[in-house]
C-alpha cells in the first residue's frame, strides 16, 4: 500500500539488488486511523513478512508510517522507521540502509512486544 518508488529507485541506484541477496528489506506503509481499532498490519501482510523471515538470513523492515507496525515483527534482524510516505523520507530511508548517511534519529516510544 502506498507509492514507495523513490525507496525503491533510490535503493536500486545505491545497492546491488538481487533476489539471492542474504538480506531483504521490506518497505511497509500504516496510516493510523481515529477509532479505526487497529494498530498494525493486516495478518496478510504480517504473514509475507514472516515468510520472508524463512527465506532470507536477515531481514530488515521499513515503516515508512507510524512505529508501532514494528512490534509486529521483534525477531527480525533491523527496523527502520521513516514515519511518512514523502519523497524525503523515502530517499533518506534508502541513503540510511546503504549507508550514504548516518541514522540519527530516536524513535519517540518503546517497541516492546
Amino acid at each position: 500500500q502506498g507509492d514507495l518508488a523513490v525507496f525503491e529507485a533510490e535503493l536500486a541506484k545505491r545497492a546491488t539488488l538481487s533476489y539471492d541477496a542474504g538480506t531483504c528489506v521490506i518497505a511497509v506503509t500504516f496510516r493510523p486511523r481515529a477509532y479505526a481499532g487497529k494498530t498494525g498490519l493486516e495478518e496478510s501482510r504480517v504473514e509475507r513478512i514472516r515468510e520472508a523471515q524463512k527465506r532470507y538470513k536477515d531481514v530488515v523492515v521499513v515503516s515508512f508510517g507510524s512505529p508501532q507496525v514494528l512490534r509486529q515483527f521483534p525477531d527480525v534482524g533491523g527496523f527502520v522507521c521513516a514515519y511518512g510516505e514523502d519523497l524525503f523520507s523515502q530517499r533518506a530511508a534508502a541513503k540510511a540502509l546503504t549507508g550514504s548517511i548516518e541514522y540519527k534519529g530516536r524513535l519517540p516510544v518503546r517497541l516492546e512486544a
